[in-house]
């Protein structure tokens, strides 16, 4: 029992959100991050679903921010009171998770090189995979969840540095070895520049701009179809290629926020 209770962590198996508890944790969101003074957006499938379908997506098991890097400094200062409301948070490289009733909120934090806006997507190989992924970002990252006494925190703080970061390359490169690779994606900054606004649930939020030519170029001119089986990977406009640089190579930084 207790390796299912474990196996269902680490895999965190998606399931559709709950729009009622999605909306309320968009507003909190909202109001931290607007006190904080951050610049964001709605993004990906969430942004999809409010522009086509004045709703979440039926499917759909977060919600999806966007932000550039240089906004991560006052993210980070939101973080201590969206932690009195209740929220949980991961902070990894490319991506802020935060959490409430079981609703993923990913912030994720665009870096900007020349003309483009880019991020970073973990792709596993073989089946079970994650599991090695999952166990590198619980030793890599400070989770510095609420309580403090969360199975991630534990360990965190029980490995020493040098053994995490010898852990971490090893698992690393197992998972490589198995097909696991970092997808890079890339989008005209340009998109960001003048953020277009929409109601969504009677929540005014940001949207990159113009929105529907950002919708052709990530879901292509047919974003207006709604499509059941769709493939990130396959079909995302702003996919670019498999990385082949290592962890360290892209940015890996060891965060500790707690």
């Amino acid at each position: 029992m207790k390796f299912k209770i474990l196996f269902k962590y680490l895999r965190r198996i998606k399931e559709p959100i709950n729009k009622t508890e999605a909306v309320k944790v968009l507003r909190e969101v909202k109001i931290c991050l607007d006190e904080a003074g951050v610049e964001y957006w709605l993004d990906q499938g969430t942004l999809l679903g409010a522009v086509r379908d004045g709703d979440f997506i039926p499917w759909d098991n977060d919600i999806d921010i966007g932000t550039i890097h240089s906004e991560f400094d006052k993210i980070v200062q939101t973080l201590s009171e969206l932690r009195k409301r209740g929220f949980s948070f991961r902070i990894s490289d490319f991506v802020i998770s935060v959490r409430k009733n079981d609703i993923p909120v990913n912030v994720v934090l665009y870096r900007v090189t020349g003309e483009e806006a880019w991020w970073c997507k973990q792709i596993d190989g073989l089946k079970y995979t994650f599991l090695l992924m999952s166990v590198v970002n619980i030793i890599s990252y400070s989770p510095f969840y609420k309580g403090g006494f969360t199975i991630e925190n534990i360990i965190y703080s029980l490995i020493p540095y040098f053994l995490r970061n010898f852990l971490r390359r090893t698992l690393y490169k197992i998972w490589r070895t198995f097909g696991g690779r970092y997808l890079i994606l890339e989008t005209p900054k340009v998109y960001y520049g003048n953020l277009d606004k929409i109601l969504f649930h009677n929540v005014e939020l940001k949207t990159p701009s113009p929105v529907q030519d950002y919708l052709v170029y990530k879901y292509g001119k047919d974003w207006r179809e709604v499509k059941y089986s769709w493939s990130f990977r396959n079909q995302d406009g702003s996919v670019r290629h498999l990385s082949e640089f290592g962890m360290d190579a892209l940015g890996n930084i060891d965060y500790h926020t707690g």
